[in-house]
């Protein structure tokens, strides 16, 4: 019996350095992450190395999962703006607007009294080229991609300089460049070489 218990603390009694870890980072890390924090920017908020960072999204599985999730919605949030700029969007804006009101006062004299109204305007926020750009090129990239690979050479030069595929190469040898001089090798004819 004594040698179970004695087996049961060494399992429970852990080798190196004790874990700097606390459960309540698992809460402030999620509100971190939402704030658009790194595993970088993480690691010097809690005065710990990246590579601690990752060890204890490997350990404690709900720190991983409440890291995950601040930034799922830090991410969201971006993506959200990053569609209403690239599409343009309607918006409210209070205007402070200086008014003059005309009255008769108790003699029979016209005032005029100014005064301050706070007048609700809609406006439109104009589409951003850059950002529907930016868009494009991450969801479509065979479409929106800067450079475009074109076949520079026409297929019947490319079949004329390998030698296969073109009709007028059929019976003749094939030519081969290979370094700076042309081999000529035909049906059942020896090899010759010739300078260039």
């Amino acid at each position: 019996m004594a040698k179970d218990d004695t087996i049961e603390a060494v399992k429970k009694k852990r080798r190196g350095k004790p874990t700097l870890f606390k459960p309540e980072f698992t809460e402030q890390v999620e509100k971190l992450c939402r704030l658009g924090y790194t595993d970088k920017d993480l690691a010097l908020f809690f005065n710990v190395s990246v590579n601690t960072i990752d060890n204890w999204k490997k350990r404690y599985p709900d720190f991983f999962a409440a890291l995950r999730r601040g930034k799922l919605e830090a991410d969201t949030n971006v993506a959200e703006a990053l569609q209403k700029n690239a599409i343009g969007y309607e918006y409210y804006e209070d205007h402070p607007v200086k008014l003059k009101r005309k009255f008769l006062d108790d003699s029979g004299k016209v005032r005029i009294e100014e005064y301050v109204e706070v007048v609700r305007l809609k406006k439109r926020f104009r589409p951003d080229t850059t950002a529907q750009i930016f868009h494009l090129k991450n969801r479509r990239p065979d479409q929106w991609r800067d450079v475009k690979k074109i076949d520079s050479e026409p297929e019947m030069i490319k079949a004329d300089l390998l030698g296969r595929g073109c009709p007028r190469r059929a019976g003749e040898g094939r030519l081969r460049l290979a370094r700076g001089r042309v081999h000529d090798r035909g049906r059942g004819e020896k090899s010759s070489s010739t300078e260039i």
